[in-house]
């Protein structure tokens, strides 16, 4: 009986294990989710909602401007790439912007 349970615990357990490992965060930088971002915004909503950034630079005058990358497939030669860049003062955002590039890819698989 006790064999019975032990089983049942590790198949339990590996069930959960196995679907945490399945789940991902919805917090992510998309183009509908910067355009809903407004100016003013404080830095706490930008975790509860897109993440924390890529990559946080300090400008000369004191300001930060995060950064955010989202990649997109758009077919298997290509993929375009965009930054989103949040300058942030006082803990809130100043000014958006974003910069958009694709890239072609080769083909290895020949």
């Amino acid at each position: 009986m006790q064999n019975l349970y032990t089983r049942l615990f590790v198949t339990v357990l590996s069930i959960f294990l196995l679907s945490a490992c399945f789940s991902t965060s919805n917090r992510y930088m998309t183009q509908e989710r910067y355009a809903d971002i407004p100016l003013g915004a404080p830095v706490e909503s930008l975790a509860k909602t897109v993440g924390e950034p890529f990559d946080i630079t300090t400008l000369e005058n004191g300001h930060k401007e995060y950064s955010y990358l989202e990649r997109i497939q758009i077919n298997r030669h290509m993929i375009e790439h965009r930054e989103y860049i949040l300058t942030i003062s006082n803990n809130r955002v100043i000014q958006k912007r974003f910069e958009e590039e694709e890239e072609y890819l080769k083909d290895y698989m020949k």
